[in-house]
């Protein structure tokens, strides 16, 4: 059952009127992601300090007008776009589903320490699924989106709300989503759900005995070389909500799309075992466009299932680089990579004002413009 209490009201009740990206303190509950002792912010290679090139005005001119708060983009390594509108480099925002894809990388690093392995049932570690159909579902099942169990779209009569509703703002996020029952076999069809990432959250919590921001922390925070950042909890010193609410700023984001594009390289230590990244990046469902918990064609449909169709954004166009991979959260938060390209783009923001955003356009424009890409050849 949802826990009714009065933070909750509070935070149901105001939702549509605040800014959830930028806005961080609505989420009263976080636990502290330590990042490096170090930490030093990303520098512009120094062609870019002089001002951004003459083809990038007329793109960040829209960008703004769409709700953009950063545009970053890193070349080879090098940071060579920084743009912030009515934002500050040390400012966090809140990832949204960028942080399903983060997630992805600590399993993979959970599996290479033999902490689980992605073929197991998930009810290994959940006893709470051992009594019924859900025994059958895997982690790959759950990092698919193909476990079968009930979209977090479904108005369930107990509830009379979506399934969302309550992993956003229930007291006891762990209990709703492990009260979510199965409507189908896994792998019977892919759907979007959140309660996905939400369970392989608590497997990787009790599979490693660490809390997940404890894990973030030691293996990917800190030798990133990220600053302090923050995950959202369902209440103090509860359980973290890693289906979204990691508050991070657009910087350190760059640095995940550049590990990803590294294949799991970072300088000299390898944070995430180059197969695991292989093995994201190897389409799992129908439309070839969804691996682990990372997207991996532009959406050229009208729907997305699983997604509702207000949050949908359809692309006008395939990525010039058709191995482009993104991570992707709701409202236009958007990390692209190409490896062919040597590219990494960040688009932070609230959600864009009109129909026509279009990410694969804003990464095939700095393709194009930044380094005269085209498609790879074969």
């Amino acid at each position: 059952m949802l826990v009714l209490k009065p933070d909750f009201l509070y935070r149901l009740a105001s939702y549509p009127l605040i800014e959830p990206i930028g806005d961080t303190h609505w989420f009263t509950a976080k636990a502290p992601i330590r990042g490096a002792d170090s930490a030093q912010p990303l520098e512009p290679a120094p062609a870019l300090r002089l001002g951004h090139p003459d083809f990038l005005a007329p793109l960040v001119k829209q960008l703004e007008a769409e709700g953009t708060y950063a545009l970053l983009v890193m070349h080879r390594g090098e940071l060579v776009v920084e743009h912030y509108h009515r934002y500050a480099r040390d400012n966090q925002s809140n990832s949204k589903s960028l942080m399903k894809t983060v997630l992805a990388l600590l399993l993979g690093i959970a599996q290479a320490e033999g902490r689980l392995e992605v073929t197991q049932a998930a009810a290994d570690f959940l006893p709470e699924w051992r009594g019924d159909k859900r025994r059958h579902i895997t982690i790959e099942h759950l990092l698919t989106m193909q476990s079968g169990l009930r979209s977090d779209l479904a108005v369930p009569g107990s509830y009379l709300l979506p399934d969302l509703l309550p992993l956003y703002f229930a007291a006891d996020v762990g209990r709703v989503a492990l009260g979510i029952p199965a409507v189908a076999a896994p792998g019977a069809y892919w759907e979007y759900n959140n309660v996905n990432s939400q369970v392989l959250g608590i497997v990787l919590e009790r599979a490693t005995g660490s809390p997940y921001a404890d894990y973030l922390s030691e293996k990917l925070w800190q030798p990133l070389g990220c600053s302090d950042a923050q995950v959202g909890l369902d209440r103090r010193q509860g359980t973290a909500r890693t289906f979204a609410t990691l508050f991070a700023r657009a910087q350190d984001w760059l640095r995940v799309g550049e590990l990803i594009r590294c294949n799991g390289l970072h300088g000299d230590r390898q944070l995430v075992p180059a197969d695991w990244i292989r093995r994201m990046e190897v389409p799992r469902n129908a439309d070839g466009d969804y691996g682990y918990h990372i997207w991996l064609k532009a959406h050229r449909t009208r729907s997305v299932r699983g997604i509702p169709a207000a949050q949908h954004f359809m692309a006008s166009e395939d990525f010039v680089d058709p191995d482009t991979v993104y991570l992707e959260g709701m409202h236009g938060q958007t990390v692209c990579i190409s490896r062919h390209h040597e590219l990494v783009a960040l688009r932070i923001g609230r959600k864009p004002r009109h129909a026509n955003w279009d990410s694969s356009h804003l990464f095939n424009t700095l393709l194009r413009e930044v380094i005269g890409g085209t498609a790879p050849s074969a």
